[in-house]
């Protein structure tokens, strides 16, 4: 089965520390190595395995046992499992048919990893199994939802175009923003650009070369929509898109009327009813667009 395997050296509190992530088909562990007396802190997705190793051997003498223990969040310690210095083994409570210890190296091997299974874990080994060789800090995280972006246009001004940018998630978070675009060049200029969301994800809009992307990520997974070519949205000729509209909704709502008097009748109104007809028109034009407007909306 091919494995892919990425190491990464980093320093916290000046101890080296090594974090490696071993990807298969099936599988997704995270392993940390760590000096002893320091918390390492590990995050892994719902539902995934998780695998916990401790830095220097482990060598059990006579009378000697090595245990994993785990504490919830502000709860008492419960035991995982424990191994005697014979390589007997005992694993406890609800880890039975979850947790595997290796009896080479004494590391943990957790599976399907839930969110009740957030909390420290700790490894001793002695004759009081008081010797602490290996503690982490275990958040397991969701995946986070999708997101959506959408670009308005807001206000034009004899240099400038102003844009409204919305980046949402699917449990009711969001962030607006405002770009200000000057001919083909775009920038953030005002609002929100980023959150922390109810789950504690982060909600992200930033622009790149003419590009706006939204972003929702927590430590384990994240959701993106990119929007190119941002300026596009700006609206120059948006009196001629305002007249087109209406010149087409005035088109669709007169056509079965007109297509009622004959070809050779000739009507001729004088310009005082027809401005009042056209007014009453294109108010009920917009009423009937808005309406149409609105009830996508609360379809979608």
């Amino acid at each position: 089965m091919p494995v892919l395997l990425l190491t990464l050296q980093y320093h916290v509190n000046n101890y080296l520390s090594f974090l490696m992530t071993t990807v298969t088909n099936s599988m997704y562990f995270i392993v940390a190595f760590k000096e002893s007396g320091a918390v390492t802190p590990v995050f892994v997705l719902t539902g995934k395995d998780l695998l916990l190793d401790v830095l220097s051997p482990v060598v059990l003498e006579e009378e000697d046992e090595f245990r994993w223990d785990f504490r919830p969040n502000k709860k008492p310690n419960k035991k995982v499992m424990r191994v005697s210095y014979d390589h007997e083994t005992k694993i406890f409570g609800r880890y039975k048919g979850r947790a595997v210890i290796s009896l080479q190296n004494y590391s943990l091997h957790l599976r399907n990893m839930q969110q009740a299974d957030s909390g420290l874990y700790s490894a001793f080994f002695g004759e009081d199994e008081d010797e602490l060789v290996g503690e982490y800090s275990v958040t397991v995280q969701d995946p986070v939802s999708p997101v959506e972006l959408t670009v308005e246009f807001a206000s034009n001004s004899s240099d400038s175009c102003i844009l409204t940018v919305t980046c949402c998630t699917r449990v009711s978070d969001h962030i607006n923003s405002i770009l200000r675009c000057v001919n083909s060049t775009c920038s953030l200029n005002g609002g929100e650009m980023s959150k922390v969301t109810s789950f504690g994800a982060s909600l992200k809009v930033y622009l790149v070369d003419g590009t706006i992307t939204c972003s929702h990520s927590n430590e384990v997974s994240s959701s993106i929509k990119v929007m190119e070519e941002v300026q596009q949205f700006c609206q120059t000729d948006a009196v001629g898109n305002i007249s087109d509209t209406v010149s087409n909704c005035l088109s669709s709502f007169f056509s079965p009327l007109f297509s009622q008097v004959p070809n050779e009748a000739i009507i001729i109104v004088p310009a005082v009813t027809s401005a009042v007809i056209g007014a009453v028109a294109l108010s009920l034009c917009f009423f009937i667009k808005c309406k149409s407007r609105c009830a996508e909306s609360i379809t979608q």
